[in-house]
């Protein structure tokens, strides 16, 4: 709801919601995008190692003040992006988009609030 409020976009308002969905098929205007794919069966444990892997990669990029978007939407578009780049394997997990955030744009002034580690996470002992 903060998103589309920061955007102006209505609760409501179905066609410019999929149209602000459409910005992101076009990676909200990042001048690159990296995609993360997996080869075997792209199982449980493999789809762990690549989020492990994009973690760290996007906490690469902001120590070296680059801004990064996981985009899992792109994974939709798997075909598309093999037929594009050339990628005869694999399955697309993930896309993430980066470059510079306009910090002027409002969408890049939201930010989430995380939830207390007590209320999502249990300890055993």
């Amino acid at each position: 709801m903060e998103l589309y409020g920061a955007l102006g976009i209505g609760r409501d308002d179905r066609a410019a919601r999929a149209a602000y969905d459409v910005e992101g098929l076009g990676f909200y205007g990042a001048p690159h995008v990296a995609f993360l794919f997996v080869g075997g069966d792209g199982g449980a444990r493999l789809a762990a190692d690549v989020g492990a892997y994009m973690q760290t990669l996007l906490l690469a990029m902001t120590a070296y003040g680059v801004n990064g978007c996981p985009q899992g939407l792109l994974s939709f578009y798997a075909d598309t992006v093999r037929a594009e780049l050339g990628v005869t394997g694999g399955r697309l997990l993930v896309g993430i988009s980066f470059g510079h955030a306009d910090e002027a744009a409002p969408v890049n002034r939201v930010t989430t609030k995380r939830a207390p580690l007590e209320s999502t996470t249990t300890f055993h002992a």
